[in-house]
């Protein structure tokens, strides 16, 4: 099937294909070509011997996260498909709210949820996971691909799984589907800005700030159309002041790691994700604290 040409369009048929991609790429293996004659016995045995790493235990994220931003085959820059990355994070963000809706007609809060949170991973191939995941174990300093180094990348996902959980968990239902969609949007658009220039910016083809500006302002449109419509700003600057903290202190650490520009994108969009989940669980916490008390008045 052959692949769109408008950027927006790329980045959402590589976003849902990039899961299928990877399996079709771990289950794949090199055959020898026609011809090629076996290696000797001795140079086998030599080879066996040295300490190479299995390359199942290494997967090709990075160049499949770079394939999903970057168009090399049609000589597209990278940053026409990354303005429109929260686009992409609002239609899983929607999805995700029809997955809500449907299953706490008939489940708890808590499992509609969790049954939310999995559709969002199912969608998106936890690509932001996987990278925010190797950057963790990467800003551990321990050797790549080590256990030490999977440890602690698994303890770092599982913090920010279970945050995301625990934090829509608390938000009212009433509130959940503008937060999910607000907090979508945002991370990702934060996200690109905070891989332009910079040590992150690396692996990553260029990013103008022209389209940073773009992504932003498509990521942040939902989060400006709730305060609009609410005639209250206050969650959604409580979710992004959280959100900025996060990206200034993560972009200052991504300055001591150069070459990581796709994970630090993942990184990013993750922690603000849960820095923006945590400013607005804040404020709609002290709103439904304050209605509570008037009715406890009267």
């Amino acid at each position: 099937m052959s692949e769109p040409s408008h950027p927006f369009l790329i980045a959402l048929h590589r976003y849902s294909r990039i899961g299928a991609a990877r399996r079709r790429a771990s289950l794949a293996t090199p055959q020898p070509a026609a011809g090629t004659a076996p290696a000797s016995s001795s140079a086998s045995s030599s080879a066996s011997s040295l300490p190479s790493p299995d390359p199942s235990a290494a997967p090709a994220a990075t160049p499949e996260f770079a394939q999903v931003h970057t168009d090399p085959e049609r000589g597209l820059p990278s940053g026409a498909v990354l303005r429109y990355l929260p686009l992409v994070g609002l239609i899983v963000a929607l999805c995700q709210v029809l997955v809500y809706g449907l299953t706490s007609l008939l489940l708890p809060h808590a499992v509609a949820v969790l049954l939310t949170l999995a559709a969002g991973l199912v969608l998106t191939a936890a690509i932001h996971e996987r990278g925010a995941a190797h950057w963790w174990g990467g800003a551990s300093g321990a050797a790549p691909w080590s256990n030490h180094a999977a440890a602690a990348g698994t303890v770092g996902l599982i913090v920010l799984l279970l945050a995301r959980f625990e934090i829509l968990a608390s938000v009212d239902e009433s509130w959940l589907a503008a937060t999910l969609v607000c907090a979508a949007g945002a991370s990702r658009g934060l996200a690109v800005l905070g891989v332009v220039g910079g040590a992150a910016h690396a692996t990553v083809a260029p990013i103008s700030r022209a389209d940073a500006i773009v992504a932003l302002l498509l990521g942040l449109a939902p989060a400006i159309a709730l305060a609009a419509w609410t005639g209250d700003a206050s969650a959604v600057l409580a979710g992004l002041g959280c959100a900025v903290v996060a990206l200034a202190v993560l972009r200052g650490v991504s300055h001591h790691r150069p070459g990581a520009g796709s994970q630090t994108l993942s990184v990013i969009q993750q922690v603000t994700e849960v820095a923006w989940l945590i400013g607005m669980l804040a404020v709609l916490g002290v709103d439904a604290a304050e209605l509570d008390l008037e009715d406890g008045d009267s």
